[in-house]
């Protein structure tokens, strides 16, 4: 009877309605042969050498003890039939921001495992999937580790293209211990965050409209590192959340306003992220859960106007995040408070909310071509669903030399259709616009 680890107990009955599912959409280079991918995937997951030791949380289900607490248990009856789908009609880009829109109100059955598959087989001229899990059984950094075992790359990535979290540095274990009370106080005391155009009043409910969007950014990963190689100093990080913060000011302009704060939410992984790439071994299982998820706060620079000026700040604000201990606390704040009673869990969640506008995560993939499941992919993006107040969560993955940028909001304060030109017009213009302020200065 193995209990979910602390974090996702409070992320599962944080969650009373169960519409916090994590939805990842491959887009793949040919059409989807569904038949034969849906038996590639229980191979390698549900029946293959490793799927009893590693991948057991696909065939099992949420049960709560005497005193609430979630642990998984075998399904009495496990059918991939009830998981994997197909959807053979023409599916445009639009139609498929609508079908995430929707889902992301819609809770998963409790009463089976908490994960589903859509195969879209016309998806434009090619084929997409959609993979939903709800977000106790992993976070995106730990789930990316379990699908690339289904994956193909044509080269490992070495070790220094791991992504270094907030909290990596040469800071001496001594700097960081003395920073703990006032990254906890950070944590526990921040004030909350007001209603703005860009956050909602209303506390969401599991039905409450989401909208969700996706586009490509134009430049890809290699003329970002370019331009961060011409300064010596900027990171594609900085530039991807810099023209996030310029596309979100420019929203808000349009809509009357600028939030005089944007209280955002830095997910980060506490492991290094060259491990999504190691094969699974009895010394380096699989790590389902959120155990290893952390965060960090910062407040998005959204009243500077200057493109290049606003990098700055991100630079500035983000730099003084190294060798913090927020991640490791924020972890444990939340494992902490998955060791309560699942009717305590909500009202504490909602207080969190309150505190934050954004949620962002910033996931590089592999920098090769890639196959999952025999299937090249083009693209890849994910989302979470808006909760409580914390009506904005952007997410931006990487794969292959593109970037993907992502966004999920309140249907009430960003709707589907301002969300299409956040993340493609507006994020692309200010991502342009950094890249001439920074030739400019070179």
């Amino acid at each position: 009877m193995p209990h979910l680890d602390g974090n996702s107990a409070t992320l599962l009955n944080g969650d009373p309605a169960r519409v916090s599912s994590v939805h990842g959409v491959f887009v793949t280079e040919q059409r989807v042969d569904e038949v034969a991918f849906a038996e590639r995937f229980a191979q390698i997951f549900l029946t293959g050498k490793f799927a009893s030791e590693h991948f057991a949380q696909f065939k099992q289900v949420i049960r709560f003890d005497w005193f609430g607490w979630p642990y998984f248990a075998d399904a009495a009856a496990f059918d991939p039939d009830d998981h994997i789908r197909v959807v053979r009609t023409q599916t445009s880009k639009k139609k498929m921001e609508e079908i995430i829109s929707e889902s992301l109100s819609t809770a998963l059955d409790m009463s089976l495992p908490l994960w589903n598959i859509t195969i879209f087989k016309n998806f434009q001229k090619t084929s997409a999937v959609l993979f939903k899990f709800h977000h106790c059984l992993a976070d995106g950094f730990s789930m990316a580790r379990i699908l690339l075992q289904g994956c193909e790359l044509e080269e490992m990535p070495s070790a220094t293209s791991s992504k270094k979290g907030a909290s990596s540095s040469g800071a001496s274990w001594w700097t960081t211990l003395s920073k703990i009370p006032g990254a906890l106080a950070k944590l526990l005391l921040q004030p909350q965050d007001p209603p703005s155009t860009l956050k909602p009043a209303r506390l969401m409910i599991g039905s409450s409209p989401r909208a969700a969007s996706w586009n490509e950014c134009k430049l890809s990963i290699s003329e970002m590192k370019a331009l961060g190689k011409k300064t010596g100093s900027f990171s594609i990080n900085d530039l991807m959340f810099s023209a996030l913060c310029g596309a979100l000011r420019r929203f808000a302009l349009e809509k009357g306003q600028v939030p005089a704060r944007m209280q955002t939410a830095l997910w980060v992984a506490l492991t290094p992220f060259r491990k999504l790439y190691a094969p699974v071994t009895a010394k380096d299982p699989i790590r389902w859960g959120n155990r290893k998820l952390g965060c960090v706060y910062t407040d998005g620079p959204l009243e500077i106007e200057d493109p290049y000026e606003r990098l700055l700040e991100v630079k500035k604000r983000i730099r003084a995040l190294i060798g913090t201990p927020e991640p490791f606390l924020a972890s444990g704040i939340l494992k902490t408070f998955g060791m309560l009673h699942k009717s305590l869990l909500p009202p504490i969640w909602n207080a969190l909310a309150f505190k934050t506008t954004l949620s962002y995560s910033n996931v590089p993939g592999p920098q090769t071509p890639t196959k999952f499941l025999g299937s090249g992919i083009k693209s890849l993006n994910f989302y979470v669903p808006p909760v409580g107040t914390l009506g904005l969560f952007c997410t931006i993955m990487s794969l292959n030399d593109r970037a993907t940028v992502a966004l999920s909001s309140d249907e009430t304060i960003v709707s589907l259709e301002e969300s299409r030109l956040i993340t493609g017009t507006f994020f692309n213009n200010e991502m342009r616009l950094l890249q001439e302020a920074i030739l400019d200065r070179c």
